[in-house]
Parts: structure tokens; C-alpha cells; sequence
């Protein structure tokens, strides 16, 4: 567990930060996060809400962009500034990665969203996305493209800038990404012959077993 203020680790059952002084407030994780995992991280993200990013900063946020396997959740600073004031939105451990990087490799073993400052999820401009939700996710340019529903099911359109990010860096990638999770979630092996099916279409078209 890390401390929310300022990044550093803390004891089990600490009260406070032993460094900073910060009161420690618990997160209950909800039942439907048991076994989520964090998949890529990108630091260093702006994100607009509308089609496309505007030319004036003003009302965008920087924060973490962060695909698990169950959802994709933008952890906001909660203001509106230039890049480096990304304390508060940390992500613990190995994970602070490079400014405005998508993981190059997929986290090996993958690490559990305990490492990470869902705190930061209360903060103005952040979002939290279910992958099955994201009904659009592309890049029309050198930005991303987002059009979901929250968990709250209201329907949410977002455009993502990776700042600091290298000439070379492939945005197309973040999209394959994203896009691969979400129809990875929609499969499901067969109990019966082990092939790969649509988990929605209830019955498996290779050996006719019956999918729950």
C-alpha cells in the first residue's frame, strides 16, 4: 500500500504516513474486483472530454491511463497544469514508469490493482470505464479516441494525448490494446472441447456443449 499524498510506502495497518503525516483511509475494493490485474500504465496523460483535444488546456486533466483486465480507468491529478504535478496519481513500486509511455511489454505476471491509488478515482476528471462498456476505441490521429459507459452507466466520450511521449511512440498500439481486452472478456473456453468461444452465444459451435 502507498501513501496518497505522497507516493511512499506504508506499514499494514499504519494510521499515517510515516513520511509525510498523511491520514491513511482505507480502500474497500468491491467484490468485483477480486483478481484484477494491471495490464499497461501510461504516465503522463491529458485527457479532454469530447471527440477530439482542444487547443486550450483549460478544463483538461493529466493523470495515469491504466488498462486491467476488467476495465480502463483514467486516475486524474484533479487540476488542470503542465506536466511534473502528477503527485497523488502515482502508481506504487515499478509501475511509475515513463512520462507519457504505454508499457512497451505487457507487465510481466501482471501486478494486482492493490498497487494502485484508487483514491485518485474521486478526483475531478477521472474515469472508470468497464472494458465490456467501451463501445468505441481508436486513433484518429495521434490521440485517443474514447466512447464508453462508466460504471455508473452514464455514456462517457473522451480524447487522450500522451504527452512527452517519443516521436516513434505507436499510439495504434494503445487502441490494439484496449480493443484486445475487451474481446478477450467476451471468450470463454468450452468445458467440453477447450475451444475458444463467444461467451454470449450460450451453446459451443465446434462439439454443441451448452456454455453457462
Amino acid at each position: 500500500m502507498h501513501c496518497t499524498k505522497c507516493g511512499a510506502e506504508i506499514e499494514t495497518g499504519a494510521k499515517f504516513c510515516g513520511s509525510c503525516g498523511n491520514k491513511i483511509v482505507e480502500t474497500v475494493r468491491p467484490w468485483w474486483m477480486e483478481g484484477e490485474e494491471i495490464v499497461r500504465v501510461a504516465s503522463a496523460t491529458r485527457c479532454f472530454e469530447g471527440e477530439k483535444p482542444k487547443r486550450i488546456i483549460l478544463g483538461s486533466y493529466l493523470g495515469k491511463l491504466v488498462l486491467t483486465n476488467k476495465r480502463l480507468l483514467f486516475i486524474s491529478s484533479g487540476k488542470s497544469s503542465t506536466a511534473g504535478s502528477l503527485a497523488g496519481v502515482a502508481v506504487g513500486g515499478a509501475l511509475g514508469g515513463a512520462i507519457g509511455a504505454w508499457a512497451g511489454t505487457k507487465i510481466g505476471g501482471k501486478i494486482g490493482t492493490d498497487k494502485l491509488d484508487l483514491e485518485g478515482l474521486k478526483n475531478a476528471g477521472s474515469f472508470d470505464i468497464p472494458i465490456e462498456a467501451i463501445r468505441v476505441c481508436e486513433c484518429p490521429r495521434n490521440f485517443l479516441h474514447l466512447v464508453g459507459a462508466d460504471i455508473t452507466n452514464q455514456s462517457r466520450e473522451f480524447a487522450i494525448v500522451f504527452e512527452g511521449a517519443s516521436p516513434n511512440f505507436d499510439i495504434d498500439a494503445v487502441a490494439r490494446d484496449i480493443n484486445n481486452a475487451k474481446f478477450e472478456l467476451a471468450m470463454i473456453e468450452c468445458p467440453k472441447c477447450f475451444a475458444a468461444i463467444e461467451r454470449a452465444m450460450g451453446i459451443c459451435p465446434h462439439c454443441g456443449a451448452q456454455i453457462r
